[in-house]
């Protein structure tokens, strides 16, 4: 695993502080590194763009993401499913601030699309029966459902108070569990 230095992690805050008001392609190095008092050779010796550390970023969150320890047969199990989408909704909640910034107005539109092409790679992966969509209902079913989980998952990021997080994951637990036993 790669050492974060306190600058490097610095560097990271500040551009999420930053996007909370500034869409993140309008953040110049020359405002993150005034916000961060650093100085400008300083930012460069970790990163060379603005975009750079939105990558990095993104690729720390989606590194702390778990794979979900699902069996693959015929059926998904609900309380295996829901085990591990608390574990990640957990995961969510300990980097709120940094989800928020991504997927908010003033994140990157590239980062939910990243989340469900991991999310249709694993999938294929761990269930190989769901890569031969020779029926088209079941291939669109199948993509309206990852894309359509990360969106709930947005917009859960931004109104959590609405629905607890127990019952928000029994929710996708159960969709998920509906939606993976009719493709199997």
């Amino acid at each position: 695993m790669l050492r974060v230095t306190d600058t490097e992690k610095l560097i990271c805050d500040k551009l999420i502080e930053m996007m909370r008001m500034t869409p993140f392609y309008r953040i110049k190095v020359s405002h993150l590194v005034e916000n961060a008092q650093i100085a400008r050779s300083t930012f460069y010796l970790y990163f060379d763009s603005i975009f750079a550390v939105v990558q990095k970023i993104e690729d720390d969150f989606i590194d702390g993401m778990l794979v979900a320890d699902i069996e693959g047969s015929r059926t998904f199990n609900e309380a295996a499913v829901c085990d591990a989408i608390s574990a990640n909704i957990a995961h969510l909640k300990t980097n709120i601030d940094v989800v928020r910034a991504l997927m908010g107005d003033n994140g990157d539109p590239a980062f939910q699309a990243r989340l469900i092409n991991r999310s249709r790679r694993l999938m294929k992966e761990r269930f190989p029966s769901l890569s031969d969509f020779s029926d088209i209902e079941k291939r669109l079913t199948f993509e309206y459902f990852i894309a359509g989980q990360w969106s709930m998952v947005k917009w859960w990021v931004f109104n959590e108070d609405v629905i607890s997080e127990k019952d928000f994951c029994l929710l996708v637990g159960k969709l998920i569990c509906q939606m993976f036993n009719n493709l199997l």
